[in-house]
């Protein structure tokens, strides 16, 4: 009987499987990419005027009080026309993203992004912050998802270019640098000192303690399915050793039966020998 005669081949329960990549959180990287892009052609071959997305897409309190109820989702897909300003939300959501996916997934991540960042939004209404002009960025999910990293991973080590720390007291020394900014700085009585919406980061940030918070299950960690998959890919390494030795032993023992024992290699009796041993202890146990 030779291996293919065998049912070895035919377990499909523990076929190996590829696991799916990132593609929430790099589609919706890519789309704050692709929409800035698309916003300075626009306005550089002059199909729209300068400042009509900002108006139109961006939120602000009057635009949502006139009806413009789309806003909170789309502000998040605008930046300003500096390169610098979508550049730095990118980068600092894909580390964000990368920390969070592990324990609650790809998708997840990008919807508490987005939901958190449409919270953010309603800062606006706050007296003084824009002073009617719109906010624009995604800058306030971003600013929940860190804190959301910061509950459920306080001690994760991460490198800050100059130090290795704990994630909290990364999270910490931002959150604090935003509230100061947030109250003026000592150079304003309320609202930014510039044109950054500090509000948005902390209402974000809020947003993002009460999911971490008060919906416990919605941010269950999904370790008992990390660890499923690291057992399954243990069982599948095992019984592909398995069917390897199992095609190996038919190989020579059709070989013995054609040739004889004193055919036999010396790496093909140490095979042999290690097969006799592994079948003695099994029948030991």
């Amino acid at each position: 009987m030779s291996w293919a005669d065998r049912r070895y081949d035919d377990y499909e329960g523990f076929q190996p499987r590829r696991s799916s990549p990132s593609n929430a959180l790099f589609w919706l990287l890519g789309t704050l990419v692709g929409t800035h892009v698309l916003k300075v052609i626009l306005v550089g071959v002059g199909s729209v005027p300068i400042g009509w997305t900002e108006k139109w897409f961006g939120v602000s309190g009057h635009g949502l009080l006139t009806g413009y109820l789309w806003q909170p989702l789309t502000y998040q897909f605008v930046h300003g026309d500096a390169y610098f300003h979508v550049l730095i939300n990118v980068l600092v959501l894909f580390f964000a993203g990368r920390i969070l996916e592990p324990i609650i997934g790809s998708a997840r991540t990008v919807v508490l992004c987005l939901g958190c960042g449409a919270a953010a939004s309603f800062a606006t209404f706050f007296p003084g912050v824009g002073d009617g002009i719109p906010t624009v960025g995604i800058s306030g999910g971003i600013s929940a998802l860190w804190v959301i990293a910061w509950c459920k991973a306080p001690n994760l080590r991460v490198n800050v270019i100059i130090a290795v720390v704990h994630l909290k007291w990364v999270c910490m020394l931002f959150l604090l640098l935003d509230v100061i900014r947030a109250f003026g700085g000592g150079h304003a009585t309320f609202g930014s000192v510039s044109g950054v919406a500090y509000w948005c980061h902390l209402v974000g940030a809020f947003a993002g303690f009460c999911v971490a918070f008060v919906w416990p299950r919605l941010m269950k960690p999904r370790m008992s399915t990390m660890q499923a998959k690291v057992k399954r890919k243990r069982q599948v390494a095992r019984l592909e050793k398995e069917m390897v030795d199992e095609r190996e032993l038919d190989r020579i023992l059709a070989k013995i039966n054609t040739d004889g024992m004193n055919a036999l290699s010396d790496s093909e009796r140490r095979f042999l020998q290690r097969r006799a041993t592994r079948s003695q202890g099994s029948k030991r146990h």
